[in-house]
Parts: structure tokens; C-alpha cells; sequence
């Protein structure tokens, strides 16, 4: 039997029954003598059997992120900042060279090299404003494992505990300064300075993470001066550098004396003696000195401050430790031994005989935190609180916050001066640092403008807290730098996706940090198996107090919501018909800030199509099925035909329209089918009116139930 009208989809069940007819009068009277094994499609087993899982959702792309540059953060005055001509621009080489002799004799050159500065932002506008927020506890700065003469003899003489750096190592972070502590690193040396000309633009943050992650910080100066006036001259830009930096008086000051052209004269001693008479007069008078053992074996710059404050430098071929080289090198006498220049794959590595452990100065001078830094969705702003205590801080009674893009040339967005905040946890934990009880800080930035934008395009906001004798924030100051935070929390969620004949309506919501300064919002219906754009709609968010309460740190979080419907297109249909899968992506944009924050849910396949028999029976000359059947296309599709199918003869014998029926349990099992709650159907076959279905009970063929929807 031919369809009358196009079946554009059908599902075969084969549930066989074989009957014996026999005519009594008028009536066809039906004996069922033989029941076949139900199969239904691709469906296993009865509908409530199992539990389905809840569809969830993902996110898949996002805005690349923009270049990223490394700005220089010195933290201090204009004096402070200072370059060598030479090395204005790009990191030059110090030239510096330590020779180290290998288990054979042979010799290994380490050489180390420095980096230009940069200066420091500068204000456009200036307001006041206090907030209230929750503060985190200070945390002091923990105590070292070993601060006792005892300490060579205790320490295993194979692993470093000792690490030295320049501005070649611009960025380490307090957490990383804090997992070189837990492996066992307690000293950090921190090159200030070098000649008269150069200092290092990133000792202050170096200085303040290290000290925050309970290392002890001595300062090293890198030696060039050929005269007394010239090693005065070099001392007392040490002595600023380490002022400047907020290390106290005791501090281990280092004369790094290294076999370079300047140096090699017998009257290096005598200059040396004048640099550190120059510093004792500025307050500094505790010494060290660096050096390569075969330029002390030739020049005896130890001489200056004894060996035991002498820390040397000689590497084997293998830039390794073990206890018989470490005994032999401290059975010379020096007070500490660097052996590699590749520890962590890139910094200058020491073992400490006791020259750190009895000379480093432990005073703790300066120390901050940032406790908060977070969008506030609900205001439309990015709030920042903490606390800044600095021995330097005397003196200058204005405070600033500056907000700085530091992708973009460390940028100034904005700066509010601030009152002094009550902080007696800091006071507790670093009473002996100027200002500690009084060192709280809270600002509040509105998501606008240059700041806006700079979230928006990912880069990271760097924070600067300033303490300054000026009313404009722009001279006489100290600066702490944290580190750079990029906003780029992406989160959405479909709640609902409705596909009726009329087109697919979603509802859902997403809230995105790079939102800000996209003001545009669209919702693209993507047939993700073809790759192409069935429709697109603009998004007039609406709120979402629930989203801002669950993401109260996201930007929009409580505006995100939308509820969009695509009308049914002939792409749409199409895609529907061949069985695509559709996605929704979640798009902001503008096209100021370019690029686009994308959210892609999961694709949802329209290719479903599952059924199954629940009853086959006669009664009354009739011959009744009863069952469901669920499919995606049934949008398109809505009336429910059943057939039968001659099993041995496979031609159709019957069909009717059938009667759907509510189904709750197929739509807890399919909850993802469109049409899965209502996707039951009866159907009734009066034997009389169909003679090819007569013919085939009469013979006692088996019959096959198909079923299937017509396109209206």
C-alpha cells in the first residue's frame, strides 16, 4: 500500500503476533496463538526503567587574550630610577665574569647581566572616598629554620638555601618567593645597584615579596669604581637604592667585586675600604663582599670584611653540590659558596656557611597585602582593600590608589586618595614597622571609561598604594606594586530551550568580566554540524538577582538573563529535518574594544527518534496498539500514523491516525526529545475496514507495528 501522504520519518517495531481468524456471521472473532519477542528500535527495556542524566552546559571560547608586555615596577622616587645610558632600553650585559674550577681544573665562566627601569605613573584626577570591607588578617613573616652560628653544621651542605637575583628575574611573586622558602630557601640577595648610574627598577617589589614570604633580604652592588671618589659616589647610590627599598639600617650590605676591566688594579682594596666607610656614614655598617676565589687568591678583597663575611663563587663543570665539595670549599673559610648560576634553570644558587645565617639583617622594614581586589556587580565597580606598612612612610600623610593597565605600558586608568584605615591585626603581627596600626587602605573604581576598557580587552590591572608628602600624589613618594590581575571570568548557563513548530525559544543567562565596555548582546543559533548561522537576535538583558548573588564578583552577573525566540526559517526547518545538531552562543560585543566574549553551549542533536509498544491486542473485531514514540522532527511532524506491515509478505496492510497521549515517564527518561512528553499514541484498526490486514490474520502472518508522523 502506497502512503498517501509523505511518512518523513518512521520507526519499525517488530512486535510480531501471530492470529487465527475464523468468520462467525457478521463478526471477525480473533483467537491470539502465538506472542513474538518485543523489539522497539534502539530502546532497551521499559520506559521508567532508568533515571536520564541533566543536560549540562560548557564553555568552549572565549576572547584571545591581547599581547602581553612586562612593564618595569620600581615602586620609588625619580632618584631611584636611574639608568646606565648604555642599558636605557634592552637588559645588557654586566660583562661580569666568575671563574669556576672543575673537578679536573678546568674553568666555567658565569656571567650575569642587568636590566633597564622605567619611572612612575603620574595623576590626572584625584578624589576621596572610605569604604567598609571585610579585612584579612595580617600573617607575620615566620622565623627561619636556623638563624644561629650553628648553622653550616647543621645544614646537609648539598642543596641551596641561599639564592641571589637581579633584574633579570623581574617578576617573582610572593607565592613563588614562598614555595622557594618551603624548599628550603632562607636568604635572598637582591642586587640594588651597579656603577653610579644604574639601579634595578625592580628591587622594591623583589625585596618587599621576599621579606613577605619570611626570607631574609640582604642587597648586593655591583662594583665598577677605578678611584675613592668613585667608590664614594657608588656607595652612596647603594645606600639610597637601599633606603629607598625600605631596608633597615642593619641590612647585609655586598660588594659585588667580580674580574671585570675595572677592577683589576692592586688598589682595589683601598677604594673598597673607602665604599664601606661611605656606607657606614649613611647608616649601613654591616658588610659583605662577593667575589670569584681565583680574583680574591690574586686581589685579597676579602681582606675588607674577613672571609667569613666573604661569599665566593666557584662552579664544577656539573653547576652541582655535594657534601666533600662543600666541606672543601668551607674549609677555606668563606662564609658562603655559590655554586650554580642554573638553579630553577635560571638563578644564581648558594649554600651558606654561616655568612648569612650570623651577618643578614632580619628586621622586617616594610610589608603589604592586598586582601581584596574584586569586581562588585552589584555597584558596577572594582573595589580594592589592604594594607601597607612601610618604615619609609614616615613623614608622608597622603594616600593614594592607582589602577594602572599593565599591558599597555603600565598606563595609569585612575587613583583616588584614600584615608588611613585601622589595622590592629597588622600592628600585631609587624609592630616594629612604622605606621602598621594605621596602614588599611579601601577604594572603589566605577567599571567606566580607560578602566573598562582595559578589563574588557583582558589585560591586567596592576595596583599601586602610595604613601606621599604632596597634595597631588606626584613627588616625595613610596610606592608598593602588587601584582597584576586580569578579570576574565566567563559563566553562563541555558535554563530552558523550547522547540515548538513556531520556531526554538532559550532562556538562560551569562555574565561575562569582559562584558564591560561590550554594551552589545546577541544570542546566535548555530546548526553546529554544517558550521552555519541558522539566525541571530539582540539580547535586551533582564535581571538576575539569583546569577548576582551566586557570582556577586562577576561583571552583569545580576543583569545577565535572556529569554530570545528564533522564529521557524526554512534554515532552521532544514536543519531540523536532516537532523542537525543546533548550539547557542552567547555573544558579547562592540566595536570599539573588538573581539567578541563567546559563550557556546552544548550542541543538542535533533537526530532522536525511539518508540516502544506497551500493548497489542484484539477485542471486538478491532485490533488496538498502544505505546509511545518520541522524536525530535515530531516539531515539524505532528501527527502520529501507525502502521502494519504483513511480516512475511512486508507490504503494509493498515493504517490509522493515532490518538497522543500525555507520557511523563518518557519525558523523565528523554527529557532532551522535543516531544517526549507527549509522545504516547492509541491506535485502533477496525478489521473490517481493512481488507489486507483481513487477509493476513486469516493466514496467520505475524504483523509488524510501525509508526511514524506526517509533515502537515
Amino acid at each position: 500500500m502506497q502512503n498517501k501522504k509523505g511518512l518523513r520519518k518512521e520507526v519499525k517495531m517488530e512486535a510480531k503476533k501471530r492470529f487465527k481468524l475464523y468468520k462467525s456471521g457478521k463478526l471477525w472473532c480473533c483467537a491470539a496463538v502465538a506472542f513474538g519477542v518485543l523489539a522497539f528500535g534502539t530502546v532497551d527495556g521499559q520506559a521508567d526503567d532508568t533515571t536520564p542524566a541533566a543536560a549540562t552546559t560548557s564553555q568552549v571560547s572565549t576572547m584571545a587574550s591581547q599581547a602581553v608586555t612586562t612593564p618595569a615596577a620600581d615602586g620609588t622616587n625619580s632618584a631611584q630610577t636611574s639608568t646606565d645610558p648604555a642599558k636605557a632600553t634592552t637588559p645588557v650585559a654586566d660583562s661580569t665574569t666568575t671563574m669556576a674550577l672543575a673537578d679536573n681544573g678546568a674553568s666555567v665562566a658565569k656571567t650575569e647581566s642587568s636590566a633597564s627601569v622605567s619611572g612612575n605613573p603620574t595623576a590626572e584626577s584625584a578624589t576621596t572616598t572610605t569604604l567598609n570591607v571585610q579585612q584579612q588578617a595580617a600573617v607575620p613573616v615566620t622565623s627561619r629554620a636556623v638563624t644561629t652560628a650553628a648553622y653550616a653544621a647543621t645544614n646537609n651542605l648539598t642543596t641551596a638555601d641561599t639564592l641571589d637575583i637581579s633584574a633579570y628575574q623581574p617578576n617573582i611573586s610572593e607565592e613563588t618567593f614562598r614555595q622557594y622558602h618551603n624548599q628550603g630557601i632562607n636568604n635572598v640577595i637582591v642586587k640594588l645597584s651597579e656603577s653610579t648610574g644604574w639601579t634595578n627598577g625592580y628591587a622594591q617589589q623583589q625585596v618587599s615579596r621576599a621579606q613577605a614570604a619570611g626570607m631574609a633580604v640582604s642587597a648586593y652592588h655591583f662594583v665598577r669604581f677605578t678611584t675613592a671618589a668613585q667608590a664614594q659616589a657608588e656607595a652612596q647610590l647603594f645606600a639610597q637604592m637601599a633606603r629607598n627599598v625600605g631596608l633597615g639600617n642593619d641590612t647585609l650590605m655586598i660588594a659585588d667585586v667580580e674580574d671585570v676591566p675595572q677592577t683589576r688594579y692592586a688598589g682595589i682594596v683601598n677604594n673598597l675600604n673607602v665604599f664601606f666607610q661611605t656606607l657606614s656614614s649613611l647608616g649601613y655598617t654591616n658588610h659583605g663582599v662577593y667575589t670569584g676565589l681565583s680574583y680574591d687568591q690574586q686581589y685579597n678583597v676579602s681582606s675588607t670584611v674577613g672571609k667569613a663575611r666573604t661569599w665566593i663563587a666557584m662552579y664544577y663543570l656539573d653547576y652541582s653540590a655535594n657534601a666533600a665539595r662543600s666541606n672543601y670549599m668551607r674549609s677555606l673559610g668563606y662564609g658562603a659558596w655559590q655554586y650554580t648560576d642554573r638553579w630553577g634553570g635560571y638563578i644564581d644558587a648558594s649554600i651558606d656557611f654561616g655568612m648569612f645565617a650570623n651577618y643578614a639583617g632580619h628586621q622586617t622594614t616594610s610589608a603589604a597585602n592586598l586582601d581584596n581586589f574584586n569586581i562588585n556587580a552589584n555597584n558596577n565597580t572594582l573595589d580594592v582593600a589592604g594594607w601597607f606598612a612601610d618604615n619609609n612612610n614616615e613623614g608622608k600623610n597622603n594616600r593614594y590608589v592607582i589602577l594602572l593597565d599593565q599591558d599597555n605600558g603600565s598606563r595609569e586608568l585612575a587613583r583616588q586618595q584614600v584615608n588611613a584605615v585601622s589595622r590592629p591585626d597588622v600592628a600585631n603581627a609587624f609592630s616594629g614597622i612604622y605606621g602598621a596600626g594605621t596602614s588599611g587602605f579601601n577604594a572603589s573604581f566605577a567599571l567606566t571609561g580607560s578602566l573598562a576598557d582595559a578589563i574588557a580587552k583582558g589585560h591586567r590591572i596592576q595596583v599601586i598604594i602610595r604613601y606621599t608628602s604632596s597634595g597631588d600624589g606626584n613627588s616625595d613618594y613610596n610606592d608598593h606594586w602588587f601584582n597584576g590581575t586580569a578579570f576574565n571570568t566567563n559563566v553562563a548557563n541555558l535554563d530552558q530551550v523550547q522547540i515548538t513548530n513556531g520556531g526554538i525559544t532559550v532562556a538562560g543567562w551569562h555574565a561575562a568580566d569582559q562584558a564591560a565596555g561590550r554594551n552589545l548582546h546577541e544570542l546566535i543559533l548555530l546548526d553546529s554540524t554544517t558550521g552555519k548561522e541558522l539566525a541571530r537576535q539582540t539580547v535586551n538583558n533582564v535581571s538576575r538577582a539569583d546569577v548576582g548573588r551566586a557570582f556577586g564578583n562577576v561583571y552583569n552577573s545580576g543583569n545577565s538573563g535572556f529569554n530570545v525566540s528564533f522564529n521557524m526559517n526554512g534554515k532552521l526547518k532544514a536543519a531540523i529535518m536532516n537532523g542537525d545538531s543546533l548550539q547557542v552562543i552567547s555573544r558579547y560585543s562592540s566595536q570599539e574594544n573588538g573581539g567578541n566574549i563567546d559563550y557556546w553551549f552544548t550542541p543538542q542533536a535533533l537526530n532522536n527518534n525511539i518508540a516502544a509498544v506497551d500493548d497489542f491486542s484484539l477485542y471486538n473485531g478491532h485490533l488496538r496498539v498502544t505505546g509511545w514514540h518520541a522524536a525530535d522532527k515530531s516539531v515539524l511532524e505532528p501527527n502520529q500514523l501507525i502502521l502494519l506491515i504483513d511480516n512475511q509478505t512486508g507490504k503494509e496492510v493498515a493504517r490509522v491516525n493515532a490518538a497522543t497521549v500525555s507520557r511523563a515517564d518518557i519525558a523523565r527518561l528523554y527529557p532532551t526529545v522535543v516531544n517526549s512528553g507527549n509522545s504516547g499514541f492509541v491506535a485502533d484498526f477496525n478489521i473490517a475496514e481493512h481488507s489486507g490486514l483481513q487477509q493476513a490474520l486469516l493466514e496467520g502472518h505475524s504483523l509488524l507495528v510501525q509508526a511514524g508522523e506526517e509533515l502537515c
